[in-house]
């Protein structure tokens, strides 16, 4: 099984690496949010460990990003941030599972074994479609960065026209 790790902590994304290689998984890793979005469109993983904080594009970027374009590879990720509010959001942008920093070796592995498990099928929180992008879980439409008012029959029409687009 491969997997992708996306870390810019050098020791953490060496412990991490180290502890999936010595679990048998394989495992490619990058530094860069920018260069773990590309990576994740343009191979196939079995699953992306993912943080949140990274200095060029945050994790929850490179998630929604993943989402829109309809890549469901399972995806973890690695945060410092532990409050409900932020596993909320993160599990709601697509993310599949959230493990808070500092973690144990057991619990990563159990985690991603768990990760590669699961059928690569859901509904997808987030649809896109150019600029405009439907958040089912907030129940909320942007075109760009404006945000749309729409009736609960406006919004459920939308939602079920955009899921059936082809996209």
């Amino acid at each position: 099984m491969k997997i992708l790790v996306v870390e810019d902590d050098v020791l953490l994304i060496d412990f991490v690496a180290r502890c999936l290689k010595e679990s048998g998984f394989e495992v490619q890793t990058t530094k860069n949010g920018e260069k773990g979005y590309k990576l994740a469109k343009a191979n196939h993983y079995d699953g992306i460990v993912l943080d949140i904080n990274l200095p060029d594009m945050l994790g929850t970027e490179v998630c929604k990003l993943l989402r829109c374009e309809g890549i469901k590879t399972p995806i973890l990720f690695l945060s410092a941030n532990d409050s409900k509010n932020d596993k909320v959001e993160g599990l709601n942008l697509g993310a599949d599972d959230y493990l808070v920093k500092p973690f144990n070796h057991d619990e990563l592995i159990a985690r991603v074994k768990a990760l590669s498990r699961r059928p690569m099928s859901y509904v997808q929180e987030i649809i896109c479609y150019g600029d405009l992008s439907i958040d089912s879980s907030k129940r909320e439409v942007r075109v760009g960065t404006k945000v749309l008012r729409l009736t609960p029959k406006e919004f459920q029409l939308l939602e079920v026209l955009a899921r059936n687009s082809g996209v």
